[in-house]
This record gives structure tokens, sequence and C-alpha cells, in this order.
């Protein structure tokens, strides 16, 4: 698997997650159940499409059943997107967030990545990690 698959293989699902939140905010301005659905619900079901991918990506490697260790990879990768991805939306609905909030969903997104590196890392043919 290369990078680029390692970086975004849940393909464009992070870009709609990312504009959703600044779309509320001009189409349904004053709206709260909207806010509250891109806050919590968005990441949510975002979050169960990416274990289906995730599951799929494990059988393209050859993996019907993922090891505990990848499953655990894969399950702190999905949950550390799922807050980056509700900690920018709250983000983008605050008036009074200082510019260094912001480093705290790069640092999230950094070790998202890191997780997902190792959850779909393909180890050298030979004898495999077992649970």
């Amino acid at each position: 698997m290369s990078w680029k698959q390692i970086i975004a293989w849940d393909g464009i699902l992070p870009g709609i997650l990312a504009i959703l939140p600044l779309l509320v905010q001009i189409f349904a301005r004053g709206n709260d159940l909207a806010v509250i659905s891109v806050v919590v619900l968005v990441p949510i079901i975002a979050a169960l499409v990416r274990s289906s991918i995730g599951y799929r990506q494990f059988r393209r490697l050859g993996i019907s059943t993922p090891p505990l260790w990848r499953q655990f990879f894969l399950g702190c990768a999905i949950a550390l997107l799922m807050l980056c991805e509700g900690t920018v939306a709250i983000f983008n609905f605050a008036n009074d967030e200082p510019a260094e909030a912001w480093v705290f969903p790069a640092v999230i997104y950094g070790t998202y990545l890191i997780c997902i590196f190792f959850a779909f890392l393909k180890l050298p043919e030979g004898p495999q990690l077992s649970d």
C-alpha cells in the first residue's frame, strides 16, 4: 500500500466532513438541529462508513480476519478521526476560539495518520504476528 492510499484511504469523505459545517453556517444559520447533526451525528455515521471501508481494505491486503493489533489500530484511527472532525466542526461554529486551538485537531490528525499506517502496514512474507 502506498503512502497516498494510506493518507486518503477513505477517499473524499474527509473533505465533505470538513466543508459540511461551513455549508450549515451558510444555509442553515440558527438551525440548532442542523448544527447538532453536523457536530455529533455526521462524525458517528462517517465512523461507521470508515469501519466498513477499513475491513474492505483488509480483505484487499489478503487479511480475512485481521489480528487484534490491526483491529486496535484501525479502531484508534477511526476514533481519532471522528474526534478531529468533531473538533473542527465545533471550531467552525465557535466565534471566539484562539488560533492556537487549531493545533489540537492537527495533532489528533497526525496521530490518526500514524495509527492508520500501522493498521494497514504490509508485513514482509514469513511468520505473521498473531492475536
